[in-house]
């Protein structure tokens, strides 16, 4: 089985974990949006912006590094800085987390008026659960790097979602406010990050590294880390943009309202980076043992069909959240989030877009061209952001997500440019090519359905299921459906299909 065939393999358990966190994580969404008045959703949306800047900004961009240089050192036996890496990086979003806290507190008066005082009592009380999440984020890095797929399906995609879920029920049932809300969303991260502590010891036991060295003998590799990872801040404040900047802009124009309507359907529109998110959990460290065994042959075809599946699997989310998007806002948040349909369409696309053409940037940073990605972000960051500053005043939450998606796509196009030019990745083979065609022309047809005929929710998705599968289907030989998933082939007729 070849390193894309088992990239393919891993990802697939964790799709599973992810699919169960989905659904459980948007029944929380629905409970949430529905449970609080649209003001009280968008101050408490606006609060958890601000919670993924610090988290975003918690690792200094060391994040990255563990899935890098973890399974390097470890395919060389560097126990030492194996070791001296997870030091770093935990140090480091701790001190630089709790810091970025302590600012957003004191200073929280700057950017919000004293009259909103229910804004300013709920940036203070989430801010904390920056740090949190960045180090439940090292965590899941650290587990896929040792290949630990269902490790983080335990805990990231099953007890996270449910602990979560278990916070907004309570909140519910006792009828209590927003304030508590954002209390048992703490309370619940603190509790998610306590539950990595046993695998994390598990998976180093496993792996014979407890007791290979002590304490005085750990080796941190800073200067390789911080020179790896700082360049990439740049791509850090791209996402700041995209998921803080905007709502700060449209809540000084239009109120947290609409900031309500902005961030109601984004988890919506996220769902089309489901299976390209979690492919790329696993897709770091094999590039990584790839690379460091220096066969380019195998990393083109790991890289084309992680894409290829990446693409048809996002591909009935994108039909869905984006061709009936109005129908969808509709029946998760109710009429008054109606206007929330064409926020979700544009950034449906954004995301698939993003998703579809594979792990560009993930494979650039593998090998260490990290000019090109810095550049890519500086890129789409200023441009998202001057977007947001010429539409959100006459727009809103539409102008807001117009620029989010455009930001993206310009951003991948950039990165895909520099795959092909500074990489041992080729382009798509005229198969692959031909594959994309018909991924775009079949939402073209589906979309022009959906505008003549008006087919509702139900029959829409039955026919991008339809869709799907023939896609599937034509598309099987290059897909490798058969050999990637061997037990599929003791199936009655689909087996013999394959």
């Amino acid at each position: 089985m070849t390193a894309a065939q088992r990239q393919v393999r891993s990802s697939s358990i964790l799709v599973g974990g992810r699919l169960f966190a989905i659904a459980v994580n948007l029944g929380v969404q629905v409970l949430t949006v529905r449970y609080l008045s649209q003001s009280d959703y968008g101050a408490f949306a606006y609060a958890l912006s601000l919670v993924a800047m610090v988290e975003t900004i918690s690792t200094l961009g060391l994040d990255r590094t563990v899935g890098r240089f973890v399974p390097t050192y470890h395919e060389q036996g560097d126990v030492a800085r194996l070791f001296g890496t997870l030091v770093t990086v935990v140090a480091t979003a701790v001190t630089v987390g709790l810091g970025a806290v302590v600012v957003i507190a004191a200073g929280v008066g700057l950017v919000i008026g004293p009259d909103d005082q229910l804004l300013r009592t709920l940036v203070v009380l989430l801010v904390a659960l920056g740090p949190i999440q960045a180090l439940d984020h090292l965590s899941e890095n650290f587990l896929a790097a040792f290949g630990r797929a269902r490790g983080i399906v335990l805990r990231r995609h099953i007890l996270g979602p449910l602990l979560k879920l278990g916070a907004v029920l309570v909140v519910v049932s006792i009828g209590s406010d927003v304030q508590m809300l954002a209390s048992a969303y703490v309370i619940t991260g603190l509790i998610g990050m306590a539950l990595y502590v046993p695998l994390l010891v598990r998976t180093l036991r496993d792996a014979g590294l407890l007791g290979r060295i002590g304490p005085r003998d750990i080796r941190p590799p800073v200067r390789e880390l911080f020179a790896f990872a700082l360049p990439l801040l740049a791509i850090d404040a791209a996402l700041v943009v995209r998921t803080t900047v905007d709502a700060i802009i449209v809540e000084a124009h239009h109120g947290t309202d609409e900031v309500a309507i902005l961030r109601s359907v984004q988890p919506i529109a996220r769902l089309n980076q489901l299976i390209f998110g979690t492919f790329a959990i696993m897709y770091t460290p094999l590039a990584a043992r790839i690379l460091a065994r220096k066969d380019d042959r195998e990393l083109d075809d790991l890289y084309w069909q992680a894409a290829a599946w990446q693409a048809l699997a996002s591909f009935p989310i994108v039909a869905v959240t984006a061709i009936l998007a109005t129908d969808v806002a509709i029946l998760l948040f109710g009429d008054e989030y109606a206007a929330a349909g064409p926020v979700l369409a544009l950034l449906a696309i954004g995301y698939y877009a993003n998703a579809a053409t594979g792990q560009n940037a993930l494979t650039l940073r593998v090998v260490g061209r990290i000019r090109w990605i810095v550049g890519a972000a500086l890129v789409a960051g200023g441009t998202t952001l001057a977007l947001d500053v010429a539409l959100i005043p006459g727009w809103g939450a539409v102008g807001a997500a117009a620029a989010a998606a455009i930001g993206l796509i310009l951003q991948n196009v950039v990165n895909q440019v520099g795959l092909h030019r500074r990489t041992v990745v080729g382009p798509p083979t005229p198969r692959l090519v031909r594959f994309y065609a018909a991924l775009v022309g079949s939402l073209v047809v589906l979309a022009v359905i959906a505008w003549l005929a008006r087919p509702g929710l139900i029959p829409g998705i039955a026919l991008t299921v339809l869709v799907t599968v023939m896609l599937a289907a034509s598309f099987r030989s290059d897909l490798r459906v058969g050999s990637t998933f061997p037990e599929m082939r003791r199936l009655p007729v689909i087996g013999r299909w394959l």
